[in-house]
């Protein structure tokens, strides 16, 4: 299997599928670069596709520390590196649409378009300029499930990502998924979305940004993304009306061509 070495002793995993423009999709919280399947399976006859693991996710190493947007970010960059890849479009879900929003603004960004999937972008948890959202408490308490009942949290928030019914499979998939991930890097990441507020960092961003959002989002709710559509120069909202946190599983076809209206 194909890996990076992105620091001594941790290397991730990544895919390569297809030519021509470059889009490298970044996954999220405890997923891997499976959840892009439908974006890989029509997109790579078009574009060259790039699909990773981020560290302590999926395939690739499950070091012990570097759980943190510092880290992750300098994962991306060092991995874009040694790829050689350049002007490509970064396409992040959920958290990893927040540790995009940090490698564009703070490291040596190769990127020339951003496009945010339900991302967790500026924070996490529910504050008094956006009420919504899990609180503090909640968080915590995953955390603490985490911990002791691991198989029955993530069943529990699988559920809640998808908003059509009959997605049985579908959410098994995506369970197997999640529990790839080791569990330190689950609770460490956790805490990291509990306790970062990235809003200085949205009026930095000087490339083409396109939001995605589904209006059914239990995760990270559409709020966030009308919040940060507002805060961030130049960007386009796009909503998805029969999706939850995952759009591009949903609704992959309507997903798909408006991300290929969006990269041109």
């Amino acid at each position: 299997m194909p890996y990076v070495e992105v620091e001594p002793g941790v290397k991730l995993f990544y895919e390569i599928n297809g030519t021509g423009k470059t889009i490298l999709f970044v996954h999220g919280w405890t997923m891997s670069h499976d959840v892009w399947e439908y974006q890989v399976s029509s997109l790579a006859e078009r574009y060259r596709t790039v699909v990773l693991d981020l560290r302590g996710h999926g395939d690739s190493d499950k070091p012990w520390s570097g759980y943190t947007y510092d880290v992750y970010a300098r994962d991306i960059e060092n991995f874009t590196a040694q790829m050689g890849l350049e002007d490509f479009t970064y396409v992040g879900w959920s958290m990893g649409a927040a540790i995009g929003l940090h490698y564009i603004t703070r490291l040596a960004s190769r990127a020339s378009k951003f496009v945010s999937v339900d991302g967790v972008i500026p924070y996490f948890i529910a504050q008094e300029k956006l009420p919504f959202g899990p609180s503090k408490r909640e968080v915590n308490s995953w955390i603490k499930q985490e911990k002791v009942i691991r198989p029955e949290f993530t069943k529990r928030f699988v559920d809640n990502m998808f908003y059509q019914p009959n997605l049985r499979y579908t959410k098994l998939w995506i369970f197997n998924i999640c529990m790839k991930a080791t569990w330190h890097a689950a609770i460490e990441s956790l805490k990291l979305l509990r306790d970062t507020n990235l809003s200085d960092l949205m009026a930095k961003i000087k490339i083409p940004v396109a939001i995605m959002h589904g209006i059914h989002d239990q995760v990270v709710p559409f709020q966030f993304a009308q919040y940060a559509a507002q805060r961030i120069p130049g960007s386009v909202l796009t909503s998805f009306q029969h999706s939850g946190h995952a759009p591009f599983i949903e609704e992959s076809s309507v997903f798909n061509r408006r991300l290929v209206n969006f990269i041109g």
